[in-house]
């Protein structure tokens, strides 16, 4: 279930014979919910309303899903979803599409005129919330969908002026002066994601404070800057990077949250002692922090299964490269699965990478210590490395 704009998960289930899978939830709050069998947001197609005790069967085949019976406002949102998914479904927004806007954008004009049908069209379900969060949704799933097909990896990008009409009206004051978009499961991401569309193609590059103008409401401010204290991996840089922006801490749960970003960067601190870590590399020889003793370490924590990990490993190699002969060791770290180390054995070889190439497999006690929740994961800052 949505948790301020992100998830919580309260159920799980296994499938049985036949595909099928059964769950319940205690005392459910009114509102969205989310099921899924993948933690990404992109991917958070089968979306339900859920108001006091009710049944409600679905039906799932990959990315589509649908309702038998259930409420009107399942029944409403069910029909929204079968016109919505034209151009929000995770096909078309995944990393893993490899389209452009040469596929996307004539589909996205098409669409619209079907958008707007719906829209007038639109019959009440009898809940005034639901029907009043339901008209925002729309315009906010839209939004999404245009601005998320713009930030995924392309081969190709669009000017301008090649973009459709709708993109033209996105960003409005009006959009973002209340909280409705934290009732979204991944509605700090969409927030995310509009506030950085509202200063693309302005120039100069933008800043925390220009992105947050697009914002009308200081929770939502909040929630935005708390949203990146995982960028941080130093304490004292957390701490003096947040004093402009304590104001905007209005709730507890916000305070909460950047009290603990503080706590869990205990790891980064100045003078705290870095995680020695010990893997074997490609030809099983044992590599430690501490065998780097006296020199600076740049750690890179990727998988061979990572997409944005390998687009990034010519950058790797030119950086190698530049720091050759310098007292600095550069260390590749695999996390990929036990049973893959000879796939990622294969891949090194088959792609010539150098450095120190390090297999973690099962091993997370690194990710752990320094609290890395995705890959590919860069360190700058483990330094002077000890015994």
């Amino acid at each position: 279930m949505p948790d301020n704009g992100s998830l919580e998960q309260i159920a799980t289930a296994k499938t049985m014979a036949g595909g099928a899978f059964a769950f319940s939830v205690v005392n459910p709050q009114e509102g969205f919910y989310y099921v899924s069998d993948n933690s990404n947001v992109n991917m958070l197609n089968h979306r339900i309303y859920v108001k006091g005790n009710a049944t409600i069967e679905m039906n799932i085949r990959g990315s589509k899903a649908t309702l038998s019976g259930g409420s009107k406002e399942n029944q409403l949102l069910a029909s929204w979803q079968a016109v919505y998914e034209e151009i929000g479904n995770p096909s078309w927004l995944g990393t893993q599409y490899r389209g452009t806007y040469e596929d996307f954008f004539p589909i996205f004009e098409s669409f619209m005129p079907k958008y707007e049908a719906f829209r007038r069209n639109m019959k009440s379900s009898g809940n005034k919330q639901f029907d009043d969060l339901m008209r925002f949704v729309m315009v906010n799933d839209v939004d999404a969908a245009a601005i998320n097909f713009l930030f995924m990896p392309r081969s190709k990008h669009p000017k301008k002026e090649q973009y459709p009409a709708y993109y033209n009206q996105i960003v409005q004051s009006v959009k973002y002066t209340d909280t409705r978009v934290l009732k979204l499961g991944d509605g700090v991401r969409r927030m995310s994601a509009y506030a950085m569309y509202s200063v693309m193609g302005k120039g100069e590059r933008p800043n925390k404070d220009d992105m947050m103008k697009a914002l009308g409401n200081d929770t939502l401010k909040g929630m935005y800057v708390v949203s990146g204290l995982g960028g941080y991996r130093d304490q004292a840089a957390l701490i003096d990077g947040m004093k402009p922006y304590q104001h905007l801490l209005v709730t507890d749960s916000l305070k909460a949250r950047y009290e603990r970003a503080v706590k869990d960067l205990t790891s980064f601190a100045k003078g705290v002692k870095a995680f020695n870590f010990s893997y074997k590399d490609i030809n099983g020889k044992t590599v430690s922090l501490a065998s780097l003793k006296g020199k600076v370490v740049l750690v890179d924590m990727w998988a061979t299964w990572c997409g944005p990990c390998k687009e990034q490993i010519p950058h790797l190699k030119k950086l190698e490269e530049e720091v050759k002969g310098l007292d600095i060791a550069v260390v590749s770290i695999s996390v990929d699965k036990d049973a893959d180390k000879e796939k990622w054995e294969a891949f090194v070889k088959e792609k010539e990478l150098t450095g120190m190439q390090l297999f973690a497999g099962s091993n997370k006690d690194m990710m752990e210590y320094y609290k890395i929740n995705g890959i590919p994961v860069l360190w700058y800052s483990i330094r002077k490395a000890r015994s």
